[in-house]
């Protein structure tokens, strides 16, 4: 309903959670397998405008549930030093830029019931 792809699992499980409190776990067995493919992959300004537009959706939605502010001002603050990482490591300013752009979409998207 939103395009969630980075938090869609997060987002889905807070879903879950209000119909079902307390009855969801962690499997910490659990493996997941992720090869990477030079198709179709996003840059890293698309993935870092991707994920923190995403986050400040996310946090749009669950607003009222204490410690959401906590919780995105840590997000921002870890996925903006990622993109200064990533900057220096590519010797671009790609990364940076592409935070401040999901920010703002982030922060003018209207989101649907």
């Amino acid at each position: 309903k939103n395009n969630f792809f980075f938090l869609e699992d997060v987002e889905f499980s807070t879903r879950v959670e209000k119909f079902f409190p307390r009855q969801l776990f962690i499997n910490l067995d659990a493996k997941v397998f992720d090869t990477k493919s030079s198709v179709n992959r996003k840059t890293p300004f698309q993935i870092n405008q991707s994920k923190v537009k995403e986050g400040v959706m996310y946090f749009k939605k669950r607003r009222e549930t204490p410690g959401a502010l906590m919780d995105i001002s840590l997000a921002l603050c870890w996925w903006f030093l990622a993109a200064v990482h990533t900057s220096f490591k590519r010797l671009t300013i790609s990364p940076i830029r592409g935070f401040f752009s999901g920010l703002f979409i982030g922060m003018k998207t209207k989101l649907e019931e």
